[in-house]
């Protein structure tokens, strides 16, 4: 598969009405979509968008009873009432599809289901919106979401090594950036895992906090897990 860079700017550059982001687990999806939020709240994207509902699938999975699009906003916006969606131009962003208890009966429309939060999602996906989720269930989705023709689709790879290292300029103490970039350099398992932010950013707190952490620290992955769990 053939995959090319594209800089966070290049994504808003032609609004799409579908906007797919995949990744592992820790990569900065998540990060990604609140980034997308404050820069929606400051003017910067999506300028032609008025209202953007923000819904995690892991929040969706407690309200399985929901039956329509203003009862579930009801629940995650309280302070929204009396107001006509369809007199607006709405986006919804969905964080974590792979969490969504009941995706499978989403991508098979023909199965029983007895949980009516199924139909309300699949009546949201009917808006502009953005979904987040591992790469197996974007995958999956893409599949089913053929008719739009002006969809774009992301992976999240992580950190590349400028990324690295500016993330230990800027988020590591003067006297321990030698430690965290001898480790980088000396562990191979620690240099792969550093290219996922959540590992990163564990490595240089453990390190930040630490007054007596070895060069020996991360250099397997039993030493890796073992210090950050």
């Amino acid at each position: 598969m053939h995959y090319t860079p594209i800089q966070y700017s290049e994504i808003f550059t032609k609004e799409k009405s579908v906007l797919l982001i995949s990744g592992i687990a820790g990569i900065g999806k998540t990060w990604l979509l609140r980034k997308c939020l404050l820069d929606w709240s400051n003017g910067l994207i999506w300028k032609n968008i008025e209202l953007v509902f923000y819904l995690e699938c892991r929040r969706l999975n407690q309200y399985s009873n929901i039956s329509n699009i203003y009862e579930l906003l009801n629940v995650f916006y309280k302070d929204i009432v009396n107001f006509n969606i369809s007199s607006h131009t709405a986006l919804f962003i969905i964080d974590g599809l792979d969490e969504f208890q009941y995706f499978n009966e989403l991508l098979n429309p023909s199965l029983t289901c007895n949980y009516p939060i199924v139909n309300v999602l699949a009546e949201i996906l009917k808006y502009n919106h953005v979904i987040a989720g591992r790469v197996y269930a974007i995958d999956q989705y893409q599949s089913i979401s053929t008719e739009y023709s002006d969809k774009l689709t992301v992976q999240i790879m992580g950190f590349n090594e400028n990324g690295i290292n500016n993330y230990v300029e800027n988020h590591v103490m003067e006297e321990k950036k030698k430690v965290i970039k001898t480790i980088l350099k000396e562990s191979p398992i620690a240099k792969a895992m550093a290219s996922i932010p959540f590992y990163l950013s564990s490595m240089c707190k453990i390190i930040n906090d630490s007054k007596d952490m070895g060069l020996n620290s991360f250099l397997t992955m039993t030493d890796l897990y073992a210090n950050i769990f």
